[in-house]
């Protein structure tokens, strides 16, 4: 089934939003998102992303001189019906009195569609999302995903230029939210649609984004595909809040950091005092605590498919090491730490956080 002609475009210049109450929710945002990309919003609680989200919807308006554009034309001042966008919320905002054929179809009846071709529509989108079973059913004796499926069809199929989803998954429990994200990952893919998708989950973000939008107090901390924002961080902020890194810090000179523990060697590092990050997986641990980083292990969790080892008496702080699920390391064992310098994520200090 297509369910649209194509994505928009979507662009936002010089975005800035400040609430009656005079919050500055969001700083002058410029956005750019070719048709057809999931574009991530991805950060702490009040970083600004709902509010940007909300913008693009036409649910908020920007602040004098901002203005927002889909496929070049101009949508600033535009409610959200007249953007023709889809939107899928974390309560669902499905309609109780309503069946989940009645629920997926009401776009289409709002847009006064011949009921033959309501019918026929919601038919296909039922098949496709898997809810044909439930057609007649009615939204309480549906469970949690199932609700999320009836508010993702109701907001598709009416082919909207954009589809907005605003932690849709939240509410849900873990399997089922895995779950659920693979199959929300498939349709977008499938579909084409332009897609914004806003989550204070990581695992969530990388697993949807093409390329994901890391906010930080009402700003953009950083724009990159899930790889990059994960292996190149840019900046502190983005470092300490994507994934579990560790943080080194001390004197540097002759491109090696003095560590309680030894010495790390980095071909990027500059003399003078240095912060650099590894990740737990880039680090190896081994029983011969002889040269190199030494430490002693603090704790150790076996977590299925790795070892998680807290290494003490390295660094200045306990070192976070993922070594393999079969490896075996008791508490006060004395390791080694191999780290390559390649694998060492090096900021200089302008891109430290102010």
């Amino acid at each position: 089934m297509n369910t649209h002609d194509h994505g928009a475009s979507i662009r936002l210049e010089n975005c800035k939003k400040t609430f009656a109450d005079g919050t500055l929710a969001l700083h002058p945002l410029d956005l750019s998102v070719p048709a057809g990309e999931t574009l991530v919003l991805l950060g702490p609680s009040g970083c600004g992303k709902t509010t940007t989200l909300r913008l693009i919807a036409g649910l908020e308006f920007p602040d004098e001189g901002g203005r927002i554009l889909f496929d070049e034309e101009e949508v600033t001042r535009q409610s959200i019906e007249q953007r023709h966008v889809g939107m899928v919320f974390q309560s669902y905002a499905l309609f109780p009195n309503m069946t989940v054929a009645q629920n997926v179809g009401y776009g289409l009846k709002v847009q006064k569609e011949q009921p033959t071709v309501i019918n026929q529509r919601v038919r296909e989108m039922l098949e496709m999302m898997e809810l044909g079973a439930l057609a007649h059913r009615y939204i309480d004796q549906l469970s949690g995903g199932q609700r999320q499926r009836v508010a993702l069809a109701r907001a598709i199929i009416t082919r909207p230029r954009v589809l907005l989803l605003d932690e849709p998954l939240t509410a849900l429990d873990a399997i089922l939210r895995d779950r659920l994200r693979a199959d929300i990952n498939a349709l977008l893919r499938q579909l084409g649609v332009t897609a914004i998708y806003v989550t204070h989950d990581q695992e969530e973000a990388m697993a949807l984004g093409d390329r994901i939008v890391v906010m930080e107090q009402g700003r953009v901390s950083q724009i990159g595909t899930p790889k990059q924002i994960y292996f190149s961080p840019q900046n502190d902020f983005v470092a300490d809040f994507i994934g579990q890194i560790n943080t080194f810090e001390g004197p540097v000179s002759n491109r090696s950091m003095q560590l309680p523990g030894g010495v790390l060697h980095g071909a990027a590092l500059a003399d003078g005092h240095g912060r650099i990050y590894c990740r737990p997986e880039d680090i190896q641990l081994t029983n011969n605590a002889s040269g190199g980083i030494r430490g002693v292990v603090h704790q150790s969790q076996f977590i299925g498919d790795r070892n998680r080892v807290w290494v003490k008496g390295a660094s200045h702080e306990l070192v976070i090491v993922d070594s393999d699920g079969r490896s075996e390391f008791s508490v006060g064992q004395p390791v080694g730490l191999q780290i390559r310098p390649e694998q060492l994520i090096v900021l200089d200090a302008q891109s430290e956080r102010a």
